[in-house]
């Protein structure tokens, strides 16, 4: 019998993923974790006044690799979710859960910045808020 054959790890993964970009020369997108910390709170005095953290590229899973190989990192953050799964009285019908923000984190070719986009469930897409 030889010997099982190692798994790759992150860094070898992402490695491989950037040549097949610069190579083939097309768009590669990733799905990455966030790792734990991301899911936490900045906590005010009183509970009613508590923040989601914003997602940052510090937060991304393995992120020494990812962040050195990628030329864009899109941080997508619901803080409706957050308030929903935190507050009994939370009340949807008032502000729908929908609303998402993309955060800009990395852009090689461009400034970073965020926007807002709202998700449409019965066609499965975001897209822009109206009006802004």
């Amino acid at each position: 019998g030889g010997h099982p054959t190692k798994p790759a790890n992150l860094a070898e993964i992402s490695r491989g993923l950037y040549q097949i970009n610069k190579d083939m020369g097309m768009p590669v997108v990733v799905l990455c974790q966030l790792n734990r910390g991301a899911d936490e709170y900045i906590t005010k005095s009183d509970q009613k006044s508590w923040i989601p953290k914003t997602p940052r590229l510090m937060d991304l899973k393995g992120s020494g690799a990812l962040e050195e190989d990628t030329d864009t990192v899109l941080l997508l953050h619901r803080s409706d979710y957050y308030k929903e799964r935190e507050s009994s009285d939370y009340r949807t019908d008032e502000s729908p859960l929908n609303n998402a923000t993309v955060i800009v984190a990395k852009n090689r070719q461009g400034p970073c910045t965020s926007f807002n986009l709202t998700w449409l469930p019965d066609i499965f897409k975001f897209v822009e808020i109206q009006g802004e």
